[in-house]
């Protein structure tokens, strides 16, 4: 739920208070890090054969998740 919730909250505070950057610029920046896990994380896992259900579990969970959460934070960004 890092991923999905403060990662996104994170980013907003830096695009918004360090970088200043413009409203358009903010709002894609925060839509993409609320994307869930990358698939080559898994990709990575399965081909050192490391952490395989780990991966793959986390990329269901906050694939699933993503669904609440990127609706709220398009949302709210958007609006």
């Amino acid at each position: 739920m890092l991923k999905l919730v403060v990662h996104p909250l994170l980013v907003w505070v830096l695009a918004a208070g360090v970088f200043t950057l413009e409203a358009r610029d903010i709002q894609l920046v925060v839509v993409v890090a609320g994307l869930p896990m990358a698939a080559n994380v898994f990709i990575l896992a399965k081909r050192y054969e490391r952490f395989v259900n780990r991966a793959a579990t986390g990329f269901i969970i906050t694939t699933a998740a993503s669904i609440l959460t990127l609706s709220v934070i398009v949302s709210l960004v958007v609006s």
